[in-house]
């Protein structure tokens, strides 16, 4: 049987070694080692010679699954197949096999031992093939917001989550992007949800965070002069559009039938 120093080698030989002789290493240590760990440790770290330093992706996922299968039956190796799980979501995905790598992401989300990062890719190869009910169970309890969850809220019509989602993650962005988030979520609360007084709100919030913006005030001072029947207000706000665009003549009109 070959002894603990031999299997140390063949896997110092696959981390700095020449690739090819630390691949003919590894499976000869892997045919002569009589220990099922030290089988399952050389498996996985053939299985990423064969991704990182051979660039044999194909190669990689079978040795990925050999490794997993060896790695199965011992609890100190958890970490380790949870590593082997995540490489192999990350090739099925490039290889184009979604399914393979929701499979993969999955068995990682039923260990228990899945990450967030593990579990926004897994919500973006469910919004790809539009199971958005799934994406916003996965990614809902988590901290901040993403693309995917905010496409699937869109979706699945839950534009009152999604406006309040926005514009809770809009104070943790800088000021141009939390600026953007604000202007999205008033849109939503203007538009979709017919409620003028929280769009007002989120454009008020928008206003300080980048340069004077004609269209900005003029859709605050048209909220105001509309459904919120504040004139002044309104007036005010028309007359900071005009005085950032004086291009802008549509303002105009709504300040000559206040004065």
């Amino acid at each position: 049987a070959l002894d603990s120093a031999n299997v140390a080698a063949a896997l110092g030989l696959a981390r700095t070694g020449d690739p090819y002789a630390a691949a003919r290493a590894l499976q000869t240590a892997w045919d002569a080692c009589g220990d099922e760990m030290e089988r399952a440790r050389l498996s996985a770290a053939r299985a990423l010679l064969l991704r990182d330093r051979l660039g044999d992706a194909a190669g990689a996922r079978a040795a990925i699954e050999r490794a997993l299968v060896e790695a199965q039956p011992f609890a100190e190796l958890a970490p380790l197949r949870a590593d082997l799980m995540r490489s192999q979501a990350a090739l099925a995905r490039a290889a184009g096999d979604a399914r393979a790598a929701e499979a993969a992401l999955e068995t990682l989300r039923a260990d228990d031992v899945a990450n967030d990062d593990d579990l926004r890719h897994l919500a973006e190869l469910y919004a790809e093939r539009g199971a958005h009910d799934a994406v916003v169970a996965l990614l809902a309890p988590l901290e901040g917001s993403s693309e995917s969850l905010e496409r699937s809220l869109a979706a699945t019509g839950r534009l009152d989550e999604l406006c309040t989602r926005l514009a809770a993650e809009a104070p943790r962005k800088p000021a141009a992007e939390a600026r953007a988030l604000y202007l999205r979520a008033a849109a939503i609360a203007a538009d979709s949800l017919g409620d003028p007084a929280r769009a007002a709100s989120l454009l008020e919030r928008a206003l300080p965070l980048g340069p004077a913006d004609a269209e900005v005030w003029s859709r605050l001072g048209r909220l105001y002069l509309g459904a919120l029947g504040d004139r002044e207000r309104g007036a005010a706000a028309l007359a900071r559009a005009f005085a950032a665009d004086r291009e802008r003549a549509d303002v105009l009109v709504p300040l000559a039938d206040f004065h």
